[in-house]
């Protein structure tokens, strides 16, 4: 999660520096690789409160959209041109975007306009036929449709449409390519990336196939802050633990450190207080459980766990209390 700088002009959605969550799976080929990635950017959104109606996922495959425009007799000078122009379609007007192809790539106005107009595609279905129509192998889409399926298969298919307009800018995508947007498109991209498997060999390393993406904060921070997500509840503690004594201070240390190498979220107090407080503090903190170590405790080797939702108390061995703690959370 680096912060980086840009050189450019600052906007709504884009300063000159930001910080940015930047993921990647090294190595996997297969579209599964994808569909992981794409879930993970999405459970960002979805822990931060954004709902299926406020923000979208836009999935496409550069493998598809080079298939299409080849299915237009482009050469690969004139695909090129036209993954800059399809990447501009919700920017720039249509007409302007054609006329503009047209004379880049020496094509007629038809052919241009046909290229446009695989930016309206917006559906497998929709791609299968675009590749029929065009005498293409039909085999160009089924990577993208193994990725939607496995997103559907994970509950996350209410976030995602199909989007053949989606290229992404950079030259070095290679398959499937992606973008997040808040549903009413009023900023610019949560976040983008896809499949890059030729970058790593082109830049001297080892020839991997890589996919991952990129997520700023800007973007994310003006959703947050216009409210288009929902504050998720912050997750509660475990367990506090409380030194009656400041001799017990040293066992509290112990079992914090052994309650947390066992995966259980634990908390004390960082001075001395009195158990009031320190019982108040717990609270204040959502602790479920309040461990209680005096010298009493600390001499039979187990300690006071209270329930704070109930009131309940039990004493429990110094060795169960990570799995009461765990017990108690699930």
């Amino acid at each position: 999660m680096p912060q980086l700088f840009r050189y450019e002009r600052q906007q709504r959605g884009r300063l000159r520096e930001h910080f940015q969550l930047n993921m990647d799976i090294l190595g996997e080929p297969g579209p599964l690789a994808d569909a992981e990635l794409i879930a993970a950017a999405v459970d960002v959104l979805r822990m931060l409160g954004f709902r299926a109606d406020t923000v979208r996922a836009r999935v496409s495959d550069r493998r598809l959209a080079h298939a299409l425009l080849e299915g237009q007799g482009l050469s690969e000078p004139q695909i090129a041109l036209a993954y800059a122009h399809i990447d501009k379609l919700e920017r720039e007007p249509r007409d302007q975007l054609v006329q503009s192809l047209a004379k880049a790539g020496g094509l007629d106005a038809d052919t241009a306009g046909r290229i446009m107009d695989l930016g309206a595609i917006k559906s497998l279905d929709g791609a299968r036929a675009a590749l029929e129509r065009s005498g293409t192998d039909g085999r160009a889409v089924e990577e993208l449709a193994e990725c939607v399926g496995a997103l559907q298969a994970m509950g996350l298919g209410d976030y995602v449409d199909v989007d053949v307009s989606v290229v992404r800018g950079l030259a070095y995508y290679t398959g499937i390519v992606f973008e997040l947007f808040d549903a009413g498109r009023s900023l610019r991209a949560i976040c983008g990336g896809g499949r890059y498997d030729g970058l790593l060999h082109a830049l001297g390393g080892v020839d991997l196939p890589a996919t991952g993406f990129g997520m700023g904060d800007v973007v994310l921070g003006e959703l947050v802050k216009a409210g288009a997500g929902a504050a998720p509840e912050p997750p509660r503690l475990d367990a506090f633990l409380v030194a009656v004594t400041g001799e017990d201070l040293g066992e509290v240390l112990r079992l914090a450190h052994e309650m947390r190498d066992a995966g259980v979220r634990v908390e004390f107090a960082l001075k001395q207080q009195s158990m009031a407080k320190q019982l108040k503090l717990a609270a204040a903190r959502r602790a479920r459980l309040a461990v209680l170590v005096g010298p009493d405790e600390r001499e039979r080797g187990e300690a006071v766990v209270r329930n704070l939702d109930t009131g309940a108390e039990e004493r429990r061995p110094f060795a169960d209390l990570a799995g009461a703690a765990r017990r108690e959370g699930a």
